[in-house]
């Protein structure tokens, strides 16, 4: 599978399948008894198996997305947890450097890039 996309547009062929088990075992019925009946009937049945198969496997990819999506977000929010404990920390150190007069001053531009280094 090409990712979940994939697997969602094969969930949707195999729930949106016009044809359903009953009717086709009704459409069995109605075939004469002739070996033509019985190679429609082996098809058939060959044919709903692998529905299931896919059935079943269209339901585990799609768990294995979900968890995945799971770990994704649970490491997004460690990475802006840690982040905010980093940018706490620098603006700790930055209230420590201009508390102290001997420290070089320290300008800052937009975000988090250093214009300039000076000793006053």
């Amino acid at each position: 599978m090409n990712g979940p996309e994939s697997a969602h547009q094969l969930q949707i062929a195999l729930d949106s399948s016009s044809v359903t088990t009953s009717e086709l075992n009704n459409t069995i019925d109605l075939l004469p008894s002739s070996r033509c009946g019985a190679v429609l009937e082996h098809q058939l049945q060959q044919f709903l198996q692998e529905r299931e198969l896919l059935r079943a496997q269209v339901a585990e990819v799609m768990e294995c997305l979900k968890k995945a999506q799971l770990e994704r977000d649970a490491y997004a929010q460690q990475l802006k947890t840690e982040r905010a404990r980093w940018q706490q920390q620098l603006l700790k150190m930055a209230g420590e450097v201009r508390a102290d007069p001997s420290a070089p001053r320290l300008r800052w531009l937009t975000g988090s890039s250093w214009a300039s280094v000076k000793r006053e």
